[in-house]
């Protein structure tokens, strides 16, 4: 597989100019061992490349690409031809998603590619969609009764709401509900949410996926570990050295896939895990690298934060911690004023409105004391434990 990434890879100019950077040329990486030496590339990276070369640093065979999307960063990444280019549409036939299926897709459809991942993965296997993108609670649970909706697509914090909803409307699965089947991925699956669903019935598949390289491991419901896809290139790797840490070992997940689009070489992604099976199973995510963690789905990093907070005048300091509470993510960013008083509600509104434009995740608010946060902790805090 490595050398099909590799001569891919050469097809586009950007790589082999980045690996020069490093004295390397990629015609002359010739065996794994080669593979396994060659820097990584930081996913935080990708936005001063793609910079310098707009929009993709050439890392792209820019001719097929069909779509581009805006990640947090920003990365621009693209969409390239074939029904199922980010390869989720197998974890649907995994769970029975057919001909007969209605596919209620509540990832996002705006800039992000999750909401386009699942439509395609859904067409790809012969269902019908509901493009319901994000939010609405109460419009969502009417549609997945009107429209006898049978798999859902999204986060597993946000069906649990969506059915704890319906439940009290009297809605039940197996009754007004006619859900049997679910596709999760961008959050954990508690332990709490696994009894829930399988008390009511659902068969769900949890996916580990990224924007730039599509579905790369799942797990079923009982089943240690994620189970990589077949057509990528994982090693667990320390993250300052980029070599491979001994399977016991927490590492970052370096990621290479075989595209003829976007090739790619040695990503790391700033996901934290461990092998359960060398070369086949992976713990999941553990944790992130640095400063940047997923929040509702969503890629939250310091610096783009700060850059939001900077543009609000009467903000003296802040800083933004990350909970989970009642099954979601909550950003609650604490607020030193310039000048001591109150904050009206349209003004709270104004600042909400710039933070989620630059980070695409709504945040709460607390106002709080002059010289209350101490300036030797991060500006931005995970505080969800081992929730992530």
């Amino acid at each position: 597989m490595w050398r099909t990434i590799v001569e891919q890879a050469r097809q586009c100019s950007g790589w082999t100019d980045y690996y020069r950077r490093f004295g390397i040329d990629l015609a002359a990486v010739t065996t794994e061992a080669d593979f396994a030496r060659l820097p990584v590339l930081k996913k935080s990276d990708l936005p001063q490349l793609q910079k310098e070369r707009p929009p993709f640093g050439q890392l792209v065979v820019a001719n097929r690409v069909m779509r581009i999307f805006v990640s947090p960063g920003p990365i621009y990444d693209p969409q390239g031809p074939g029904e199922d280019f980010w390869h989720f549409a197998p974890l649907l036939r995994r769970i029975g998603v057919g001909p007969d299926d209605i596919v209620q897709n509540t990832f996002s459809y705006h800039l992000s590619p999750a909401g386009f991942m699942f439509d395609a993965a859904a067409l790809a296997v012969g269902a019908k969609v509901v493009p319901a993108g994000v939010g609405n609670t109460a419009v969502q649970i009417e549609v997945m009764r009107d429209l006898q909706v049978t798999t859902y697509a999204g986060t597993p914090s946000f069906l649990l709401i969506l059915l704890k909803a319906a439940e009290e409307k009297g809605w039940r699965v197996g009754h007004e509900l006619a859900l049997q089947k679910a596709v999760f991925t961008a959050d954990k699956v508690t332990d709490e949410m696994d009894r829930f669903f399988r008390e009511r019935g659902i068969a769900y598949i949890d996916a580990y996926g990224t924007a730039e390289l599509g579905c790369v491991a799942y797990r079923l419901p009982g089943e240690e570990g994620y189970t990589l896809m077949d057509d990528v290139y994982v090693q667990i790797c320390n993250p300052e050295s980029g070599e491979e840490v001994p399977d016991s070992e927490i590492g970052e997940l370096v990621i290479s896939r075989v595209s003829d689009v976007y090739p790619l070489i040695r990503l790391g992604t700033g996901d934290l895990s461990r092998w359960v099976e060398r070369g086949r199973r992976i713990a999941g995510v553990l944790g992130r690298v640095g400063d940047s963690y997923k929040v509702k789905g969503m890629f939250v990093y310091a610096h783009q934060l700060r850059e939001a907070m900077a543009q609000i005048p009467e903000v003296a300091y802040f800083q933004a911690v990350i909970t989970h509470e009642q099954g979601q993510d909550q950003l609650t960013v604490h607020v030193e004023l310039r000048e001591p008083g109150t904050v009206s509600d349209a003004v709270l509104a104004d600042w909400t409105e710039r933070v989620q434009n630059v980070i695409r995740v709504k945040p709460l608010w607390r106002i709080v004391p002059a010289g209350s946060i101490s300036r030797e902790e991060k500006q931005l805090v995970d505080a969800r434990g081992g929730v992530l």
